[in-house]
């Protein structure tokens, strides 16, 4: 080959060689996707397109998700994040915040709270602020919660109806009902005693709506509010309103026994809603109320909310891919709001599709403008067994001394307290 080949060839070599840079830059760019992972709580919760739509608009981030039930996010967390394998997003009950906080595993949710009300201030405005407050600790947001709300009264408005029962108000209308309406196939109220869930969501609440306190996040058992709970759950096993079972009841079986036509009431919440929808129909076969409250105690009444809020890792640092999911999940809120848990996103509340799924939306809405959040504390885990103790002493010793055993409950309370300062 000669000169002016070899000069040719490294001429055309040279021209093609900020093309083949570029094209491989340019390819390097178009591969360079930021991955975020989640864990959500339930199935429930998680959009019904499973993010296809999100990653249609954003190709350059890929999200992917596991279930982590709610009840062993927390312990699960804790060792993926000392191992570097931590999430970079997880859902949580609103109690478990604090362990998080204090180890230092989840991040000020500010940044991403601030770029939303830049760039859409519209779309944040519609959050309820109880999006946020459910992931607030110390006047630190490190998350928001998509979804929320209390537990309501729930009963059967068709043998109500018949047995010329109005809807009960107090606690004591629904101890008269559950004696008026317990058959051999039919629970006066149904209810779970086992050890196999948090007493927070169903005793907690009741404890609130019964007029009881807490102090410091520390439940205030001994008191007025405390010996009533008490003895309103030794009322209903002393006079056979219950299943005998109880104590080895789970959420699944009191549920079914309200579901499946065996019970005349029971304590849940809105999620379990669609649910008897399928079996019975609302208005006419059964209805949701706000909470009772005990008699001559109605201003004393609490109505404690409880969410599921969704919180960001310590160790993520792509926070404008976190917003983007954020603001996903809430503006597809409503179709799990349909089919499953009431939304933070107020404008939800007026979508005919929402009220036309959830009937009894229009029965319960006006409490969430008094909601308040359900109380918290650094060891709740340690308190909560505790509590169950005293619910099921309750339902053991129905001829029980509920006022004498309350100091002692309280005390045990105290003493786990103490030991956080």
């Amino acid at each position: 080959m000669n000169a002016k080949n070899i000069l040719c060839v490294y001429l055309v070599l040279f021209l093609l060689a900020p093309v083949v840079i570029f094209a491989g830059g340019a390819r390097e760019e178009a591969e360079e996707v930021r991955e975020i992972t989640m864990w959500f709580g339930r199935e429930d919760f998680i959009p019904d397109d499973r993010f296809e739509t999100f990653h249609a608009e954003n190709p350059d981030i890929k999200v992917t998700f596991d279930v982590i039930p709610l009840e062993q996010g927390l312990t699960e967390f804790i060792p993926a994040y000392q191992a570097g394998r931590a999430p970079d997003v997880l859902q949580l009950n609103h109690f478990n915040v604090i362990p998080l906080v204090r180890q230092g595993m989840v991040q000020d949710f500010g940044p991403v709270m601030e770029q939303w009300q830049q760039e859409d201030p519209d779309d944040f405005a519609e959050i309820a602020p109880f999006a946020f407050d459910l992931a607030t600790w110390e006047g630190v947001t490190y998350g928001m919660s998509m979804w929320g709300g209390p537990r309501f009264h729930v009963y059967r408005a068709d043998l109500f109806e018949e047995a010329g029962i109005p809807a009960p108000e107090t606690w004591e209308d629904v101890l008269d009902a559950a004696r008026e309406l317990r058959a051999p196939d039919m629970l006066g109220m149904s209810l779970h005693g086992s050890r196999a869930h948090s007493p927070w969501g169903w005793f907690g609440s009741k404890f609130l709506n019964m007029g009881g306190e807490f102090v410091d996040g520390v439940m205030q058992l001994d008191s007025e509010a405390g010996v009533y709970l008490l003895e309103f759950h030794q009322a209903l096993a002393d006079e056979n309103l219950i299943d005998p079972d109880v104590l080895s009841l789970r959420s699944g079986d009191f549920r079914a026994a309200f579901i499946d036509g065996r019970a005349a009431q029971f304590f849940e919440a809105a999620n379990l809603y669609p649910t008897v929808q399928q079996n019975m129909e609302y208005g006419e076969q059964w209805k949701a109320i706000i909470p009772p409250y005990r008699e001559g105690r109605e201003d004393e009444r609490i109505v404690g909310g409880f969410g599921w809020p969704f919180y960001v890792s310590d160790q993520t640092e792509d926070l404008d891919a976190i917003y983007k999911i954020f603001k996903y999940i809430s503006q597809r809120s409503d179709e799990v709001a349909i089919r499953y848990q009431p939304p933070t996103r107020t404008t939800i509340f007026d979508d005919p599709d929402f009220l036309e799924a959830q009937p009894w939306w229009e029965d319960v809405k006006d409490i969430y403008d008094t909601m308040v959040l359900f109380p918290i504390h650094p060891r709740m885990t340690e308190m909560q067994e505790v509590v169950l103790d005293a619910k099921q002493w309750a339902l053991s010793n129905p001829d029980g001394d509920a006022s004498a055993v309350v100091s002692d409950f309280q005390a045990e309370l105290d003493e786990i307290h103490a030991q956080d300062h």
